[in-house]
């Protein structure tokens, strides 16, 4: 099995058109952790950390999302000592980047860059509306890369739904406090789009993914039995919206129609004439 070098991965990412001074968040899955070199987990991160980092330069952010739902609960949240809860991907970045980690006592991302001090305290109290980190990302020309884990797990999507208005989330407050070195943040009214329970409000972002395919918006490359994508965030948003306006429930599985979760579209879709299996890609 092939296991990508630095110069390896640096090719990848000069064939996703990551460029110095762009502003980049990547989604990931451990899995991937098998096809870079590495003598550790830790080495492995640590590797892909550097070879992005090198590659975006000096004016270039990297932002890696490290969410807590423990907030919601506890009603408290420790930027520095809190593990992510979406995986182990994150939480090894975290634990190697934790003085990095925004405030957002939910949706707190690493971000190591020239943009570390605007981002860092952006939208503590949203989640995902006009004043959150995601709104920021996409007026900074955001650039989200999936690396093994495929679309579903972009979670700007809820920005767009939240900036269309979705019938299928609300708003729900939450308060708490927010641990910031020796001090204590109180959080007295944390907005979060939350999903309607009763309807099937799951996202599913495979039409939205197939639509940016359509329209040449998405770059797609092999990474060992997996994938690994590029999308720009206004592309994502502006197409996203717009499918929103013909159809509100366009990102999520109560909008999906049999036919369109017929996955033969892609079959020959990528890398040349050599097929590969879908769940490769998705």
């Amino acid at each position: 099995m092939k296991k990508f070098s630095a110069a390896d991965l640096n090719n990848k990412l000069e064939n996703l058109n990551i460029k110095k001074g762009d502003t980049v968040m990547i989604h990931g899955d451990a899995i991937v952790l098998n096809f870079i070199k590495g003598e550790t987990l830790l080495d492995k991160i640590k590797l892909l950390r550097d070879v992005l980092l090198k590659k975006i330069g000096k004016n270039g952010t990297l932002l890696v999302p490290t969410f807590n739902y423990s907030f919601l609960k506890k009603k408290k949240f420790d930027p520095i000592n809190d593990k992510s809860q979406i995986g182990l991907f994150s939480e090894i970045f975290r634990s190697i980047e934790k003085l990095n980690r925004s405030y957002h006592p939910v949706f707190s991302f690493l971000i190591i860059g020239k943009n570390k001090k605007k981002l860092i305290n952006t939208g503590i109290n949203d989640c995902f509306g006009k004043k959150s980190i995601f709104k920021k990302f996409h007026d900074l020309n955001g650039k989200i890369i999936t690396l093994g884990c495929g679309f579903n797990k972009i979670t700007f999507a809820i920005h767009i739904e939240e900036m269309f208005g979705v019938k299928y989330r609300y708003h729900k407050y939450f308060k708490g406090i927010v641990k910031i070195k020796n001090k204590k943040l109180k959080i007295k009214k944390l907005s979060y789009f939350v999903r309607k329970l009763n309807l099937n409000s799951d996202l599913n972002l495979f039409n939205l993914k197939r639509s940016l395919i359509k329209e040449k918006k998405v770059k797609i490359l092999r990474f060992g039995r997996v994938s690994i994508e590029m999308v720009k965030a206004k592309d994502f948003f502006l197409i996203g919206l717009n499918k929103l306006k013909k159809n509100p429930n366009y990102l999520i599985e109560e909008g999906a129609k049999k036919k369109d979760l017929d996955r033969s579209f892609y079959k020959q879709q990528f890398w040349g004439k050599k097929l590969i299996l879908v769940t490769e890609i998705f």
